[in-house]
């Protein structure tokens, strides 16, 4: 049998209902409670129970910084207790998982609230292992931001109560939660002005404050590109009534607390699943904190089950640097002594080269994770390179001495860095493409206009042939250039196309979402405030949409 009981400090306004205490086979323990809010016909904030609100918010603070002198010496003493317990027994890491689970299982309160729930905690375990929470009185500034969050409060009442006018629908319901946008309430600006001179960041911890002190309360979280939504406390609040014409308080019971589940010293609450229903179904199983435990941290004798029955990590996969070597080995074959090359090419064994897609792919794989040294590949790179060259001058009866030289100039000046510096292989692979490229270009001129004769070698290679009329190969890095500004400009408009692209999905997967949604209304599934609060709370629809409900709705019930 369950025996509901006042908690310690609940005669005080810090106690927001959120988390009752049971007692329960001798012991007592805390229960997450559903705060239900009244069902008014339809809410209304004005300036004068802004007013009033901002009374009993002065009057609220002022009593919550009287208490917080007393209540936090006797925090402090608890909480040395505690720090010399978790010395004493070594428990430091057990305190820690403690403390985080109870935060996960409780969420969002007030810590008035958490520091009761962390005693019957400490008492169930016969452990001291969680501290308690300081009390922090709630600065003046906070006043300013409490005053526009309720000036929000009352935009947003009256915004959803006209629309579900214009729908044609009742405006019954709950009493609304404000949405809280630490971003919006730091940018809201009057006749120019900035309303509140605090940052995001700053305005953030002034609501952290709030909670904490449970001014605000019971809050829902729709994602991190959507506002908070929070309850006011029950002392704070004061709303009008359409209806009566009353403004109601805390005398008329604005909120009640429905009989929730059983946290118990061992088990804890998930509050992974958003939705309402799930979470109630989730939080009915409970989960034994032991399990919980091995989820976080595995035990000693689990660490050894894992190590026995893992399998070996291999450090390095053989077959792979086997067959890398290898490659390395047949690139180191292919370069030729220099003098053997120069006779290849004078005798024209290498006028119809042509270089193996095959050779290619072991350059780069070379490149990723060969043994070959920086000056080896380069080596091999510009003898590939005088390779491909030689079908130019082919027929042509080109002397030793010119292939010499234009091999010496290539040596002096392809395949370096800016500083003359051996590049990586990396830089040097990249290098030799565009060298391809480029003779692949000159080729192409050179069958295309065959009126054009080609220099030899030793006078086509010199690097002081820049100009268009010099007839070197120097000058076809102009055309590089050209290709490359074409390929730049080629992906400025794909990137163009595809952010083009963005606006117009979005738009489109948003109307299917209302439009999905709307179909529900029309079956009776879900009412129009519902669907009004799905649309202002999901991060994939424009805001825009609200202005059009109304006439999406006559659209789709007309049909």
């Amino acid at each position: 049998m369950n025996t509901q009981i006042q908690s310690p400090q609940a005669q005080t306004h810090i106690y927001t209902g959120q988390i009752a205490f049971v007692q329960e086979k001798g012991a007592i323990h805390y229960v997450r409670q559903d705060v239900t809010p009244k069902i008014l016909t339809k809410q209304e904030i004005f300036k004068p129970q802004r007013n009033m609100m901002m009374d009993n918010y002065r009057h609220y603070v002022q009593q919550y910084a009287n208490r917080c002198y007393a209540m936090n010496k006797e925090i402090i003493a608890y909480n040395k207790t505690v720090q010399s317990h978790i010395k004493e027994t070594d428990s430091k890491d057990e305190s820690i998982r403690r403390t985080e689970m109870l935060q996960s299982g409780l969420g969002k309160v007030s810590i008035e609230e958490y520091n009761e729930a962390a005693k019957i905690e400490n008492k169930n375990n016969g452990r001291l292992l969680i501290e308690l929470k300081k009390h922090v009185p709630i600065k003046k500034p906070t006043e300013a931001i409490f005053s526009m969050i309720l000036f929000k409060y009352s935009m947003q009442i009256n915004e959803k109560n006209a629309m579900l006018e214009r729908c044609g629908a009742v405006t019954t319901r709950a009493i609304q939660k404000v949405k809280i946008n630490p971003y919006e309430l730091a940018n809201t600006t009057i006749n120019d002005v900035d309303t509140l001179p605090y940052t995001k960041r700053t305005i953030q911890n002034h609501i952290n404050r709030l909670i904490d002190a449970g001014v605000l309360f019971n809050y829902t979280f729709n994602g991190s590109n959507k506002p908070v939504e929070y309850h006011v406390n029950n002392d704070i609040l004061v709303i009008y009534d359409h209806k009566t014409q009353k403004t109601l308080t805390a005398d008329n019971e604005l909120f009640n607390s429905q009989g929730g589940k059983n946290f118990h010293h061992n088990e804890i609450v998930t509050r992974a699943n958003k939705d309402k229903k799930k979470i109630t179904e989730i939080v009915s199983k409970q989960f034994p904190l032991k399990e919980v435990l091995q989820s976080f941290v595995p035990h000693d004798n689990q660490s050894k089950k894992n190590k026995s029955t893992n399998p070996p990590i291999a450090k390095k996969d053989a077959p792979a640097a086997e067959k890398s070597a290898k490659n390395s080995e047949f690139l180191r074959e292919m370069t030729l002594p220099s003098q053997t090359l120069i006779q290849q090419l004078t005798n024209g064994d290498h006028d119809n080269y042509r270089m193996d897609p095959n050779l290619i792919n072991g350059l780069e794989r070379e490149a990723l994770h060969g043994n070959m040294n920086t000056r080896e590949f380069r080596e091999l790179l510009l003898q590939i390179f005088i390779k491909m060259s030689a079908p130019i001058w082919k027929g042509k009866n080109v002397y030793m001495g010119v292939w010499a030289k234009a091999y010496m100039l290539m040596d002096d000046e392809f395949l370096l860095n800016f500083n003359g510096s051996v590049p990586s292989k990396m830089n040097a692979i990249h290098f030799f493409n565009n060298l391809v490229w480029r003779l692949t270009y000159a080729k192409d001129y050179f069958r295309n206009f065959t009126e054009f004769r080609p220099l030899f070698p030793s006078d086509y290679f010199d690097p002081t042939r820049k100009l268009k009329g010099s007839g070197g190969f120097a000058y076809t890095l102009e055309a590089l250039k050209d290709q490359m500004e074409y390929e730049n400009a080629a992906k400025k408009r794909k990137e163009k196309r595809e952010r083009d692209a963005v606006p117009r999905n979005k738009a489109i997967t948003a109307r299917r979402l209302v439009e999905k949604k709307i179909n529900e209304v029309v079956k009776g599934n879900i009412t129009v405030s519902q669907l009004h609060d799905y649309v202002k709370n999901n991060a994939h629809i424009p805001q825009d949409y609200i202005m059009n409900l109304p006439n999406m709705l006559a659209k789709a019930f007309k049909c």
